[in-house]
């Protein structure tokens, strides 16, 4: 008996997430240089964006930059930041014409003013409407890290936050505290 689109639908996952790892690798394997791994991990997440959209997934998380890649050579990471800024540069119009928005999180202060900037000019220009999807992006994450972090936020919320007005208390959501977000479980984690 063939499957009926109601049933197509309850078998769509409603939020991937993509650990993005192995691009240097592949540039390696390929006798490329390791930003054209990286470069060619972006285009990638320019397809898989689109079939997310495709097939209404609602939430697309990519795991992009770990707290473990700060430990790299000085110029892959001065490479991937240039990527990130080109990234947003290039791919936000896109996203907002399929109505994909856009939110970053994890430690991403440590990427500098200019790349902050260009976060935050990107999630507020993905913000204007309902989206279709929603696409998360970690940079600067890990495993302890994020643990640390949401033991620190609830014990935040439990003990400080009665002590803080409502205009302190926004200010505090631009931190990095806030930017992990409630993402919620993944239906399909690669």
């Amino acid at each position: 008996m063939a499957n009926s689109s109601k049933d197509k639908q309850k078998n769509i996952a409603k939020h991937v997430a993509i650990i993005m790892d192995g691009n240097g690798r592949w540039a390696i394997s390929n006798s490329l240089n390791i930003s054209k791994g990286h470069s060619k991990g972006v285009e990638i997440v320019r397809d898989i964006v689109e079939e997310s959209v495709k097939q209404n997934i609602a939430s697309l998380t990519l795991y992009a930059f770990s707290s473990e890649n700060w430990s790299r050579p000085k110029p892959e990471i001065d490479a991937i930041k240039k990527l990130v800024v080109k990234a947003i540069n290039e791919q936000v119009p896109d996203l907002k014409k399929q109505k994909v928005k856009l939110k970053f999180f994890g430690e991403i202060e440590d990427f500098g003013s200019k790349i902050l900037s260009k976060i935050d000019e990107a999630e507020a220009s993905t913000s204007q409407y309902e989206p279709v999807l929603n696409l998360n992006v970690a940079l600067g994450y890990g495993g302890r890290q994020v643990c640390i972090q949401y033991r620190n936020a609830h014990r935040f919320d439990l003990v400080f936050r009665p002590l803080f007005s409502p205009n302190r208390l926004r200010a505090l959501d631009r931190s990095s505290r806030t930017r992990l977000g409630v993402l919620g479980t993944p239906s399909f984690l690669s």
